[in-house]
């Protein structure tokens, strides 16, 4: 990096955007090749122009050098000009090249392409509400689930630590999604992204199955998609819950402690239902399976006992809210209706994650988005 320092900026700006506002918003035209002397004042210097700009997450990024940039286009071998989508609140189209910008600034290697595009694919669809899960005031986030045999052609971690740090395909394949919301997007914090809090995983969120410990096939299966293939669930998460209990050991006990954790009067699911998540730990898995129930046996489940006494919630948000979303279904008026937190057991989405331990986690959603699989496609395919 030493001498010019040739940084592609131009790729970050919303080439195509509906929206001129959001072109202005992100127009990189004034950054110029930096003449430096080191490679340490360049990386400095190029960290504090894209952060001045606000095309980074707050951390700092790998600078978006051309040959850099070039190496992972040569990689994929196709017109960098290629738009793989359209991406939200303002409409930035995602072309390949900037796509590979956004990928060298977060560190990722040009082999996760396949996994990032599946995820912009899978978000663009409808049912997932793509918009609303980058600009909402709540606490979501875009949550990528990925299972399959890619898992290990990455080196993606799904055991001890599955939703932490210290793994550099699950941490950047998920910052890059965000930057690619953020500078082709333009969901920007405080602009675009109105989220009141955020949480931590609008840094990076990303979750893979652990297959060696699942006593059931993996979360894509129950899709639609055969157990050979790699995928992506995308589902609008709110932060994980820890769902604690050393102490159960048969199925039908911890389930119990499964539906006292989810069933939360605020939940964002109480009057619009949408999906929830239940990561299970391998040893609460191994319980469950041990006991003879499938997948389908803990959906129903927790279906069935998943329930808050409707005295449970606020009388202002019932007359507001709950008479006319609930009225079909339950007495409103009766303080012994019981509110399903899942509107039918398919909404509950299960992944086996994590390393020992008596721990599991349920991640609820954002309550107008619904989970969307779609299968990875490499290049051998």
């Amino acid at each position: 990096m030493d001498g010019s320092l040739e940084l592609v900026a131009n790729a970050l700006t919303l080439g195509g955007a509906a929206s001129a506002e959001a072109s202005d918003a992100l127009d990189s035209s004034s950054v110029e090749p930096l003449e430096v002397d080191n490679s340490l004042t360049a990386f400095r210097m190029a960290n504090d122009i894209f952060y001045d700009k606000g095309w980074t997450d707050g951390l700092p990024i790998a600078p978006p050098i051309e040959s850099e940039v070039k190496r992972f286009l040569d990689v994929w071998d196709r017109d960098p000009a290629t738009v793989v989508t359209v991406v939200p609140p303002q409409s930035g189209l995602a072309t390949l090249e900037k796509i590979a910008v956004n990928m060298v600034m977060a560190g990722c290697e040009p082999e996760y392409l396949p996994v990032i595009e599946a995820a912009l694919l899978a978000m663009s669809e409808e049912r997932f509400c793509w918009v609303n899960s980058i600009t909402g005031t709540g606490m979501q986030a875009p949550l990528t689930i990925i299972s399959g045999p890619i898992r290990h052609q990455l080196n993606l971690n799904s055991g001890p630590n599955a939703l932490g740090q210290g793994w550099r395909a699950n941490a950047t394949i998920g910052r890059a999604l965000r930057l690619i919301f953020v500078n082709i997007g333009g969901s920007t914090p405080g602009l675009y992204d109105c989220s009141t809090h955020g949480h931590p995983g609008k840094y990076s969120y990303v979750l893979v199955e652990n297959e060696e410990d699942n006593p059931w096939p993996p979360v894509h299966t129950d899709y639609g998609l055969s157990r050979e293939d790699s995928a992506v669930t995308v589902v609008t998460g709110q932060p994980p819950a820890l769902i604690k209990d050393t102490g159960s050991s048969s199925a039908l006990g911890f389930l119990h402690t499964v539906c006292s954790a989810m069933a939360i009067p605020d939940s964002v699911n109480k009057n619009q239902y949408g999906d929830q998540v239940l990561v299970l730990g391998p040893e609460h898995a191994a319980t469950i399976a041990a006991d003879g129930f499938t997948k389908d046996d803990i959906r129903e489940y927790v279906w069935h006992n998943a329930r808050v006494p409707i005295t449970k919630f606020a009388r202002a948000f019932i007359e507001k809210d709950g008479r006319h979303r609930w009225a079909k279904k339950f007495d409103v008026d009766n303080p012994a209706t019981m509110i399903p937190i899942l509107e039918k057991p398919d909404d509950l989405i299960i992944v086996v994650a994590g390393g020992p331990g008596k721990n599991s986690a349920f991640i609820p959603t954002y309550c107008q988005s619904r989970r969307v699989t779609r299968r990875i496609v490499t290049a051998e395919d």
